[in-house]
């Protein structure tokens, strides 16, 4: 298990729909499915760039 409180502290100051998908995830998460999750993170990340 991946704690991931760091990540939700730094989410709070994210726009949205970032900061609800980060601070919708378990604060202890497994790695395999921290991965699929930062996938879809990084797709809304560079989509936000491309606007």
């Amino acid at each position: 298990m991946t704690d991931i409180k760091n990540l939700k502290a730094k989410a709070l100051h994210a726009d949205e729909p970032l900061r609800t998908l980060i601070l919708s995830l378990p604060d202890e998460i497994e790695k395999s499915d921290l991965v699929s999750k930062m996938d879809v993170i990084l797709k809304i990340i560079d989509a936000k760039k491309e606007n």
